[in-house]
């Protein structure tokens, strides 16, 4: 069981960057629907993390992790889950590149507010 446990994150990661690796990043920068998304993921989503945060008097440790986790980029599970279900799979690994590319500047902002 360790050794499988331990081939989970490595077997993503393959699946991930093949996915990425027939991916246009230039045409997915172009997307505005991508935009949309990265906002709702990098912004949006810590905002309502520090919302509950405050709101239910968190512990700051552990409000600061819940906020920065918000504000992380999409995982390959985007991309996972798309390939398990027959859906488009691409789509996932631009929304993944972009998100990933996005969180350079939003994370070091969002820590900056923290």
């Amino acid at each position: 069981m360790s050794l499988l446990a331990g081939m989970n994150t490595p077997l993503a990661m393959i699946v991930a960057g093949i996915a990425l690796s027939k991916s246009d990043l230039l045409k997915t920068l172009k997307n505005a629907s991508v935009y949309k998304l990265c906002f709702l993921r990098l912004v949006l989503a810590p905002a309502f993390a520090v919302a509950a945060a405050v709101f239910l008097d968190i512990p700051t440790v552990a409000a600061v992790a819940v906020i920065i986790g918000a504000g992380c980029p999409a995982a390959a599970n985007v991309i996972l889950f798309a390939n398990r279900y027959g859906k488009d799979h691409a789509y996932g690994a631009e929304l993944f590149a972009a998100t990933t590319v996005l969180s350079m500047g939003t994370i070091p902002l969002l820590l900056m507010f923290i």
